[in-house]
């Protein structure tokens, strides 16, 4: 669903979403909880950079000449509870 329990905070997805569809430069904003084992659930962030009428990665990777058609980004590690 839309609702995000982290922790005994509850996160409305849509409403974060809509306050970062807000910033200049964000596109393409999408929020959902990552399942946590001790939080229950983390808030995840997909959003697309633009700069100068493109996204952010594919200027960089054009800037290195590489391929624009394959994923860049992975998940791979999120912050823990201390």
């Amino acid at each position: 669903g839309d609702l995000i329990n982290m922790d005994g905070i509850k996160i409305f997805a849509p409403d974060v979403e809509q306050g970062l569809a807000a910033c200049p430069g964000l596109r393409a904003v999408a929020v959902a909880g990552l399942p946590d084992p001790a939080l229950g659930a983390v808030p995840v962030l997909w959003a697309t950079v633009w700069t100068a009428g493109r996204a952010w990665h594919v200027e960089q990777l054009l800037a290195r000449h590489q391929d624009i058609d394959t994923p860049v980004f992975t998940l791979s590690h999120y912050f823990k509870k201390a």
